[in-house]
């Protein structure tokens, strides 16, 4: 019988991102494995039907000795489960499993989730970064990408050579779970309230936003910036939580990470990405989803979600007075503008970004 292992950086990540794949493949009769470190979600993978297998990773860490035992470990669970196709999608994973896989039978499927920190610069680090994965992409590997932007990063830096095909819309949006409810645009409102959601890191652009958030809650009074999201401490892009308690104020706030992130939706008008580059940003598309409108930077990962002045706007990167104008350009829609707008999202979510699309990509790589 076919077998499917997951590894990744948490549990949680696996569960929010890949369950509706996992579920596909179990009621296929697939038997699927998850290898991952424990945390409060990996009850939640077993309670699904996954047989679970610990394994602990640092993500910050760049000790050598640390990941020769990561790729160890990674190759002991892989050889004794007799896994015959291992999905990942985080770096570490990425690397680790495709390197112990040279010893083994298993095949993996890699899917680059985004270019992180690593890759942004032009400095040894991505130098390094650009090696290791030259190295773990070789020989016969079934790799995605979820924007063609990165596709052709891939490409040009001889990476990895790849077609249309090898590209994802994304990890895929469950539109039976993310419902349109954005009716509470449609009505007059007292105050307009925005909306950041993510890791609270440097290369997500969180400065720009509290920059133009200060500048847009100086000059109106009826605004109200909201941020959701941790302090990413394992994150070389980190910011302090001094910085932002350095903007905060009543109309700038700082709520912390939100485990249901349609209650927040439901009281938001327009959610805000400054990033610097993403894979596909799941926190637009769960707005959009959702029916709510978006403002994000024209980079690879946020300029795929937004058809500009359609559902959203686009922004120029770490630009926080560009940012503040597109804010005061959606301050002047009316009410009807703004619902036309946040239904547009989910039009095209519908048609592009389906959970089922991503779906049927991996099925057929897997049961060909």
């Amino acid at each position: 019988m076919t077998n499917v292992a997951f590894a990744g950086n948490s549990s949680w990540s696996i569960l929010n991102f890949r369950k509706n794949l996992i579920l596909a493949l179990i009621n296929r009769g697939i038997e699927v494995h998850v290898i991952a470190p424990y945390d409060i979600y990996s009850e939640k993978l077993i309670k699904l039907g996954c047989h679970f297998h610990h394994i602990q990773i640092n993500r910050r860490s760049i000790n050598p000795f640390t990941d020769l035992i990561l790729i160890f470990r990674y190759f002991q669970v892989i050889r004794k489960t007799k896994i015959k196709y291992i999905c990942t999608f985080n770096i570490k994973p990425n690397l680790y499993v495709s390197y112990a896989c040279f010893f083994l039978k298993a095949k993996p499927i890699i899917n680059i989730s985004g270019l992180g920190s690593a890759f942004l610069g032009k400095n040894f680090i991505s130098n390094i970064a650009k090696f290791l994965y030259r190295i773990a992409l070789f020989g016969n590997k079934i790799v995605f990408f979820q924007n063609q932007a990165d596709l052709k990063f891939f490409d040009e830096a001889n990476i990895f050579s790849g077609n249309l095909n090898n590209v994802l819309p994304g990890s895929g949006i469950d539109l039976s779970f993310y419902e349109k409810n954005n009716n509470h645009l449609a009505t007059k409102k007292n105050i307009t309230k925005f909306a950041f959601i993510g890791r609270l890191i440097n290369d997500k652009g969180i400065i720009e936003f509290l920059e133009a958030a200060q500048e847009i809650t100086s000059k109106y009074d009826d605004v109200e910036f909201n941020i959701y999201g941790d302090i990413d401490l394992n994150n070389p892009s980190s910011i302090s939580e001094n910085i932002i308690k350095k903007y905060s104020s009543k109309k700038i706030q700082f709520l912390g990470k939100i485990n249901n992130i349609k209650e927040a939706l439901q009281k938001t008008h327009c959610v805000i990405l400054p990033s610097y580059r993403e894979g596909m940003s799941r926190s637009l598309l769960e707005a959009s989803a959702c029916g709510i409108p978006i403002i994000a930077t024209d980079v690879p990962g946020c300029r795929e979600i937004i058809s500009d002045k359609n559902n959203g706007y686009l922004c120029k990167i770490k630009d926080s007075k560009d940012l503040f104008f597109k804010i005061e350009q959606f301050l002047e829609l009316s009410n009807d503008e703004l619902k036309a707008m946040g239904d547009y999202g989910r039009y095209k979510v519908e048609k592009e970004f389906c959970v089922e699309l991503v779906i049927k990509k991996y099925l057929e790589a897997i049961l060909a």
